[in-house]
């Protein structure tokens, strides 16, 4: 049999497993609401932690607009209500290990066209993600002939 997690580790899953369970509870809700209480502009924070603002049912917080979403420039949206939470959906990042995640190519379709598919992909937060890509920016602007060459 494995060994526990660490105290530590062991308090976040289970932190996280309850703001999933309220999530998955919020969703059972949406589905039996009526939405005839009013709108309100909600913030909607995805598996990557960006947030989005949409119209939402302001007792269940469904978006009321068929999944449309605001532009977000003009808003405050720090002082939006938190409508829906999906940062937790995703995988950890395969480096730190943090939730909010996306998908990361390691081989861009802009370089790779349909043949990047096929292609490994990782999920990584945002933080890694940019890391990541600032350091090969790095490295091939001060040395760009390497980037199409390989040494065998």
């Amino acid at each position: 049999m494995a060994d526990p997690p660490p105290e530590h580790l062991q308090r976040r899953i289970d932190r996280l497993r309850a703001q999933r369970a309220e999530q998955v509870e919020k969703e059972q809700r949406q589905t039996e609401c009526p939405h005839n209480r009013g709108s309100e502009l909600l913030a909607f924070r995805a598996r990557n932690n960006a947030i989005h603002v949409y119209t939402g049912c302001k007792v269940c917080h469904a978006n009321l607009e068929g999944g449309r979403w605001h532009p977000a420039n003009n808003i405050d949206v720090t002082g939006l209500p938190l409508g829906m939470d999906r940062h937790l959906e995703g995988p950890p990042c395969q480096v730190c290990g943090t939730f909010g995640t996306e998908l990361h190519h390691w081989a861009p379709a802009a370089i790779f066209g349909l043949e990047s598919s096929a292609w490994p992909t990782t999920y990584l937060c945002i933080a890694c993600h940019n890391e990541w890509h600032r350091r090969l920016e790095t490295y091939y602007a001060a040395q760009p002939p390497q980037l199409f060459s390989r040494e065998a």
